[in-house]
């Protein structure tokens, strides 16, 4: 994973939610935003992590798998800062519904 990687999926996911339920919506500049992630420097301390829920729609035990660790992102994020803010409540990624793609900003 990289910095481009992780906040293009904190943009796409920030503004699909706003076009859908906000207000007055615009389309970003994704390439700009894009070029901005791909100077962020990041830093990750992962690891892998399955784990078991139970479906009662689909009356089975589901595997579910992912990273937890911890990220440090260097540079200029004041493009950023609002999605970052937003995307602690929003999670990001794969299975959010579930609770996954969660992260807390910590200074």
């Amino acid at each position: 994973m990289t910095a481009r990687d992780f906040l293009s999926a904190l943009v796409r996911r920030y503004f699909l939610l706003l076009e859908f339920h906000g207000q007055n919506y615009h389309a970003p500049d994704f390439p700009q935003l894009l070029a901005l992630a791909q100077a962020i420097d990041f830093q990750k301390d992962f690891s892998w992590c399955d784990w078991q829920r139970y479906s009662n729609r689909q009356q089975q035990a589901m595997s579910l798998g992912g990273v937890l660790g911890r990220v440090v992102l260097h540079g200029d994020l004041s493009a950023f800062l609002q999605m970052l803010q937003a995307g602690q409540w929003l999670h990001i990624g794969k299975e959010t519904t579930f609770g996954m793609g969660r992260y807390q900003i910590l200074k």
